[in-house]
């Protein structure tokens, strides 16, 4: 299937050294949009994402959950503990 459609230049020019890989961009991109609507995901593709740029060990130390994936984690604990 053939779809056409229109992207601001800065995306464009961020998408250029993945022209290969548009395919499993927007499968990806997709399943994140999905994820979002299901409960328990949100927050977690930011620690992915954080992940995937390969941060130095400091980094990764450093690294603390965004609030809402934070009062995410609270809760399960929460239910875990009961």
């Amino acid at each position: 299937m053939q779809v056409t459609f229109d992207l601001p230049d800065e995306v464009v020019n961020q998408l250029q050294p993945f022209a290969d890989k548009l395919p499993q961009i927007l499968e990806l991109g997709l399943r994140e949009l999905n994820a979002i609507a299901e409960s328990g995901f949100s927050g977690m593709a930011e620690v992915v994402e954080f992940l995937v740029s390969l941060p130095t060990a400091e980094a990764i130390i450093a690294l603390r959950p965004s609030e809402s994936l934070q009062a995410q984690i609270n809760t399960l604990v929460e239910k875990i503990g009961r």
